[in-house]
């Protein structure tokens, strides 16, 4: 199928161009060899022009392969009539004449080529002719792989994904990370298939198991008043391809003469040993809580030795975790920190957090690994805020993820996962106080969500 099989010979003098309707006010004439083949072979694919009152024949579509021709010194060439042409013809033609703006943006690019694809195969079907992608690209001057992305970007052009893209590779590659994940998620959802998301869990306060719906999404079914050292053992339900850990450092935070440890409890106490603990417990029950295919976001204390210890203990009780060398960084930018030697060391203003793949997991999109921000205690003494957590989450959340946090103090990571789309979260928090500080939290943020629908 072609739309150039139906043609005359004009003389290039009686062609006329209308400069001021032309798209493009210069031409190269000679980027692609074009002068060399019209010498070789002639002008192969006819232009397209309509015949004024005069007799005379306006240039409609192949401006280049006249220009050439007139500079090579042909007397003719070969033109279809607009009158010959198929209505879905047409359209084919003024969406190439517009692909050839320099200023066209990358999207309405890609739309252009889309719909010309589109329309290619049309006008293939009227005369029971197959199409491809190889035979769009020949027609508009594409490599087969190049039209691939197009195309693949235009499935999904008016999605959220692709709005936030800034150029058609970085497109691409978001939606192609995107397509990996959702891959892998539903094969864990088929081999999951028969499990609901919360198992019994064991209430810290009353000792009693309890059966929590996360499905439900209310507040006090999304976060569960329970320890995760407990949880984890006992946990059978579907699992998580998303795991944020905002354990206890370990440091003794509340502890110090400057730690204002009188405004502040926790059941978790800030020890070495309870942070070693937790990780132990991830660790052993990894797999019955995270997918095959999953990512974790690791806080933790910056200190050197400290980093060096976790990451020796993950790689020895949990190898399928593969640990990105440098770390994403919160700077707070309230200039909030310990000074903990006025003469000897500067006051620590940052905090850090490792990032974990199992089996390669693609990321969505790139984000800068350093984010300031000041600090926010409103729900819980030592958050995240969530415009960080939303700024690093971009990376790993869409609507394809199940979160966990087994830590989640005032729940800003389960409210900033929810932002950006995820399918599902679930929080543990081991402190009453902090449970219902978190569980009024989320709430509110629901709230108003449904209320800015």
């Amino acid at each position: 199928m072609t739309i150039t099989n139906k043609f005359k010979r004009v003389a290039l003098s009686n062609i006329i161009v209308s400069r001021e309707n032309r798209q493009r006010s210069e031409l190269e004439l000679d980027a692609d060899g074009l002068s060399d083949s019209i010498l070789r072979f002639g002008v192969l694919n006819p232009i397209i022009v309509s015949e004024n009152a005069e007799g005379l024949f306006e240039l409609i579509a192949g401006e280049r392969r006249y220009a050439t021709s007139i500079a090579v010194g042909l007397k003719d060439i070969p033109v279809r009539l607009v009158t010959d042409l198929d209505p879905i013809e047409l359209q084919i033609i003024e969406l190439d004449e517009n692909l050839r703006r320099k200023e066209l943006p990358w999207k309405d690019h890609v739309k252009a080529i889309g719909r010309i694809h589109q329309l290619y195969v049309e006008l293939a079907e009227k005369e029971e002719e197959d199409w491809t992608y190889t035979k769009t690209a020949e027609q508009v001057g594409l490599k087969s792989s190049a039209l691939t992305v197009i195309m693949r970007v235009h499935s999904d052009l008016d999605t959220p994904v692709v709005a936030k893209a800034t150029g058609l590779r970085e497109a691409y590659n978001m939606l192609s990370r995107r397509d990996e994940r959702a891959t892998s998620d539903a094969l864990s959802d088929i081999l999951e298939t028969s499990k609901e998301i919360a198992a019994p869990v064991i209430h810290s306060s009353t000792g009693e198991a309890l059966p929590p719906e996360p499905s439900a999404l209310a507040p006090e079914e999304s976060i569960i008043n329970a320890s995760f050292l407990e949880w984890a053992p006992v946990y059978t339900g579907p699992k998580f391809n998303f795991l944020h850990c905002d354990f206890p450092y370990g440091v003794n935070l509340f502890d110090g003469k400057m730690s204002g440890s009188n405004r502040h409890s926790s059941i978790y106490k800030d020890t070495p040993d309870l942070y070693w603990a937790l990780i132990e417990t991830l660790c052993n029950n990894l797999d019955k809580i995270l997918t095959p295919s999953a990512h974790m976001v690791f806080w933790l204390s910056a200190d050197a030795i400290t980093v060096a210890k976790t990451l020796a203990v993950f790689e020895e009780l949990a190898p399928s975790l593969e640990f990105l060398p440098m770390p994403i960084i919160w700077h707070k930018t309230d200039n909030v920190g310990i000074l903990s030697d006025a003469q000897r060391r500067p006051r620590h203003v940052y905090e850090v957090a490792l990032l974990a793949s199992r089996e390669d997991r693609k990321i969505i999109k790139a984000k800068s690994d350093v984010y300031g921000a000041p600090t926010n205690k409103e729900y819980h003494p030592s958050t995240k805020p969530e415009p960080v957590l939303r700024h690093f989450f971009e990376m790993f959340v869409d609507e394809h993820t199940r979160m966990l946090d087994p830590t989640c103090g005032g729940g800003s990571a389960l409210r900033a996962a929810e932002s950006l789309g995820a399918a599902s979260v679930l929080g543990l928090e081991i402190d009453p106080e902090h449970y219902d500080n978190a569980c009024r939290g989320l709430r509110q943020f629901r709230s108003l969500r449904k209320a800015l629908k």
